[in-house]
């Protein structure tokens, strides 16, 4: 191994590290504001889909965007511009995509999240609409951060990405401590959905020396995309199923009392702690 590859390597290492540790702390500082309360079982009900949604799409359009974007940047310019004319109209179909997907979420919470809150009282349940439908922009921040962060690890710049989560760990951990008393769960919200954009704004604005507007185009519908919807497909499915889990857990633990669904978020969070 040479030694700027092995630079390469333990600075993403030790990146990816420190955001991982500042990934517990936020969830010890959550622990610590709302233990298991029932205020904290709501919230954690009502972003089951926003949550499973988000990381579904996230995942899936990381893996789908790494080969295209490979494809498309083997014939860049000899400047080393990026053909942003053969880009865009994938990215898109993923904007346009997650958009109607956020949207869905916001106009169908009332109905869909009627399948894990039965037994709550009115008050709980518009609380449970309210947090699903202001979380739910997490879709449309996930998938712009999931062809962010692919462009810039094909073009083979791993630290600066992988820095994201910390900007966004810092950022819902300072939102949680200072807002929790005014806005109590709110705050873990505010934390998540303002976190990820300011994530997206640190990406983008190193997105900026490749000058993305450069040959923008408005199409959508082409050959690229086409095959890029037909292996959408697959993967969607693939992180549906792998993710499903929590939907079923969230659906039972309310029947065993107050703060058990916060006990099982806990919990994820110990086990997934030695990885």
């Amino acid at each position: 191994m040479t030694g700027s590859l092995r630079a390469s390597v333990f600075s993403v290492a030790a990146v990816v590290l420190l955001s991982k540790v500042l990934g517990f702390a936020r969830e010890m500082v959550i622990a610590h504001k709302f233990g298991t309360s029932s205020e904290y079982d709501l919230y954690l009900v009502a972003i089951i889909l926003p949550a499973l949604l988000y990381g579904v799409l996230n995942y899936a359009c990381f893996y789908l965007f790494v080969p295209h974007l490979a494809k498309r940047l083997e014939h860049q310019s000899a400047s080393g511009d990026a053909d942003w004319r053969s880009i865009w109209p994938t990215l898109n179909l993923t904007i346009l995509a997650s958009l109607l997907i956020t949207a869905l979420i916001i106009l169908l919470a009332p109905y869909v999240m009627r399948i894990w809150t039965s037994g709550y009282l009115a008050e709980d349940f518009a609380q449970i609409v309210f947090y699903s439908r202001a979380t739910a922009i997490i879709v449309l921040l996930g998938t712009g951060e999931a062809f962010m962060r692919a462009f810039l690890n094909v073009r083979k710049i791993y630290t600066f990405p992988a820095a994201g989560y910390i900007v966004f760990n810092l950022f819902s951990i300072l939102s949680i401590i200072l807002l929790h008393e005014r806005l109590g769960v709110g705050a873990v919200a505010v934390g998540l959905v303002g976190g990820l954009l300011v994530q997206d704004i640190y990406l983008a604005l190193r997105m900026l020396a490749f000058k993305p507007g450069r040959g923008f185009s408005a199409s959508v519908a082409t050959d690229d995309t086409r095959a890029f919807l037909s292996m959408a497909g697959i993967l969607v499915l693939i992180e549906l199923i792998n993710r499903s889990y929590f939907m079923i857990d969230r659906y039972f633990a309310p029947q065993f009392g107050e703060g058990v669904i916060s006990g099982l978020n806990y919990s994820q969070v110990l086990v997934q702690l030695p990885d």
